[in-house]
């Protein structure tokens, strides 16, 4: 399995789009072929080096950014699952206990007729529930017990502080320790990494790449050995997201393995396969809901925005005509 981290994944995705605009200005004629550079191809690239590491040392990452708006809570449980590393961002100019400011509520809860939670520490709770849900038994690993899955929680906004970052950091752990009290739950989090967009470093930043790695490398399906007819059923599929397939039945899944001569018998192994796709984000499938496969997850994801949608993000007009009924 191969090891990437997510700034080698959007140096690539904007090597991607660069490439795409350049095409698309090869096909309008806009740009003669002879006239492209390798350079143009790079242009995004400015500032990257080129990795000395095997490609035995990446793998892809998938990454999902959960709205923190209480609206979109209901449909986060589609996507969390127990083989992935959370950060839980929290902004550490703020006090978790106690009840949240006017300028904090109108903030987050804007047009809403009634505040779920008292104070930030309510919601922390609530998102630490949530993770736990999908955890097991503490597992031995590398002859120690780890609670999976892991919990990195990160603290921004530190440029805004008045007082220094280790003194703050003790405070919030101290609070952090009177909202979670001794639930086991607490033992999902493995690190507090301390953050500011605007005054810290690379350096920085590659503290919480690296911590996220090493915690990744103790996840069951990271380097996980697996038949080769699962590769090839992967190659299948990802050759129906090329082609834009959004969606496909079981029945369908199972002619495709079928189809490319992968023969698989046992319909118990396709389920195997399709969870396993499912645990690392490549797909989404549930068990109890068997007969749809969703090949594409951001392609939920934007279904999910046609259904559901704060307040907050809506125009005035949308808003009149949900209250009303009139345009």
């Amino acid at each position: 399995m191969r090891k990437t981290n997510p700034s080698t994944l959007t140096a690539v995705s904007e090597k991607c789009e660069n490439t795409k605009k350049i095409n698309a200005k090869l096909q309008d004629n806009a740009v003669n072929p002879a006239q492209v550079q390798k350079a143009d191809l790079y242009s995004d690239l400015k500032g990257w080096s080129e990795s000395e590491a095997s490609l035995e040392d990446f793998a892809e990452v998938a990454l999902l950014d959960f709205a923190g708006q209480y609206e979109f809570y209901a449909t986060h449980q589609a996507f969390l699952n127990k083989h992935a590393i959370y950060l839980l961002v929290i902004d550490v100019s703020k006090n978790m206990k106690g009840l949240m400011t006017c300028e904090v509520v109108d903030e987050n809860f804007l047009d809403l007729s009634e505040i779920p939670f008292e104070d930030i520490g309510e919601y922390i709770n609530f998102w630490m529930d949530a993770i736990h849900c999908y955890g097991d038994e503490e597992e031995e690993i590398d002859n120690t017990k780890e609670a999976l899955p892991s919990i990195i929680v990160v603290g921004t906004c530190c440029d805004k502080l008045q007082i220094d970052k280790e003194t703050r950091k003790w405070e919030i752990q101290k609070q952090f320790d009177e909202i979670l009290g001794d639930h086991p739950k607490r033992k999902h989090i493995k690190d507090f990494i301390m953050l500011s967009n605007t005054t810290s470093s690379e350096t920085d930043f590659d503290v919480l790449r690296h911590r996220i790695v090493q915690l990744a490398s103790k996840v069951e399906t990271w380097g996980q050995q697996l038949p080769t007819r699962w590769i090839k059923y992967e190659e299948v599929l990802d050759q129906h997201r090329e082609n834009q397939d959004k969606v496909m039945t079981y029945e369908d899944m199972k002619s495709v393995g079928k189809s490319v001569g992968l023969e698989i018998k046992d319909m118990n192994e396709v389920n195997l396969f399709l969870k396993y796709q499912h645990d690392i984000g490549n797909l989404i499938y549930f068990e109890d809901i068997p007969d749809l496969v969703i090949l594409q997850p951001q392609w939920l994801v934007d279904v999910l925005k046609c259904l559901v949608s704060a307040r907050k993000f809506r125009s005035k007009e949308t808003l009149f005509t949900t209250l009303t009924g009139k345009s």
